[in-house]
Formats: C-alpha cells, sequence, structure tokens
C-alpha cells in the first residue's frame, strides 16, 4: 500500500507540474518549488519505499502433513525378512 501511495503522490506532483507548465504559470519560482518537492519525494522513496521492496519475504510456514514417502517398485523381489539362527 505504501508504495501505491507513493506512486500517485509523484503521479499528483507531475499533474500539476503539467497544469503549470500549459497553463504558463512554470516561472523560475515554481520550478525551484518543484524540484524541491521531487527532491522530498527522492528522498522518500530511498529511505521508506526501497527497504520495503528489497527486502526479504517472511518464510512460508511448514505443512503439519507429512508428505507420501515415495516408493520405488522393486523388480521381481519381495522383501521378507530372514530368521537365522547363529551358533
Amino acid at each position: 500500500m505504501l508504495v501505491k501511495t507513493y506512486w500517485m503522490t509523484w503521479l499528483a506532483v507531475a499533474a500539476a507540474a503539467g497544469i503549470m507548465f500549459l497553463g504558463g504559470g512554470m516561472t523560475m519560482f515554481v520550478m525551484v518549488f518543484f524540484g524541491f518537492i521531487a527532491f522530498g519525494l527522492t528522498f522518500m522513496g530511498l529511505i521508506s519505499i526501497l527497504p520495503s521492496m528489497v527486502s526479504h519475504p517472511t518464510p512460508e510456514k511448514e505443512s503439519s502433513e507429512k508428505p507420501a514417502e515415495k516408493t520405488s517398485p522393486q523388480k521381481g523381489r519381495v522383501h521378507r525378512p530372514v530368521r537365522t539362527a547363529h551358533v
């Protein structure tokens, strides 16, 4: 949600700058003002958005169910324990 808000803020500032430019009100003072806003948004992105985008995801929880053991079919052999007496 924070990333979406960040990009929407950039969009709003760009739209305001476009309206000022097309309306003829983009003076040097207004350009400096928009420069300060752009610097602040860039700094905000570095401090709050960038760490949330490059951090590691939380580890997935292991399921409580055990996976079925895979058995390989043996060709012609049946395993039977042999009971012998050693003297």
